[in-house]
This record gives structure tokens, sequence and C-alpha cells, in this order.
């Protein structure tokens, strides 16, 4: 199927992306990160056990931490990092609370 004459063509060369563009990371990369950043005594501090801290992390990131960025150019802020504290002052008591099933 090539162009006929007059009929513009999209240029293909080595200077354009073709695909998805990839995260520098992904959310274990991220949490990874802030286990190595916030450290585990902060994570114990909050009567987390150690082997729960990646769980915990995980749990606090399916309350909706909003985390696209940080994974796309694979870098965290110290805004986000106190952004996540957040999230995690406002998520330890439901994720301590025993569930209750239907």
């Amino acid at each position: 199927m090539a162009a006929r004459p007059g009929e513009f063509v999209q240029p293909k060369g080595q200077g354009f992306s073709i695909g998805k563009v990839k995260d520098k990371w992904d959310d274990l990369d991220f949490a990874n990160y802030l286990t190595y950043a916030l450290g585990e005594k902060y994570f114990t501090d909050l009567k987390i056990d150690k082997t729960f801290i990646q769980h915990f992390i995980y749990y606090v990131f399916a309350g909706g931490f909003e985390r696209k960025n940080i994974l796309k150019y694979g870098f965290c802020s110290d805004a986000d990092l106190m952004r996540f504290q957040r999230a995690v002052l406002v998520r330890i008591s439901s994720y301590r609370s025993p569930q209750t099933q239907k």
C-alpha cells in the first residue's frame, strides 16, 4: 500500500518513538525505595511487623495513593515522601482494624 502521488506519508526513523513509553520504576521499586528512604524503624514505630512492611505499603497504594509520575520518571521528591506519610496516617487505623466478611 504505497502512497499515491501527492499524499502525505508519516516518516518513520530513528528519532521516532514507536510503542508504549515504559515507566522507569514499578510498584516494587517504589516500595523498596520507601522502605529505604523512611527506614524500617518508621514502620516498626507504627507497630507494623517487619515482615508486613511491603504488604502495608501496597495497602497504602491500593487506597488511592497517586504515584503515576513517580513511577514514570523513577524519582520521588521530598513532597512525595511527605504525601506518602500523610497517606500512611490515614490508612493505618483501617489496616489494624479486623476485616469483617460479608
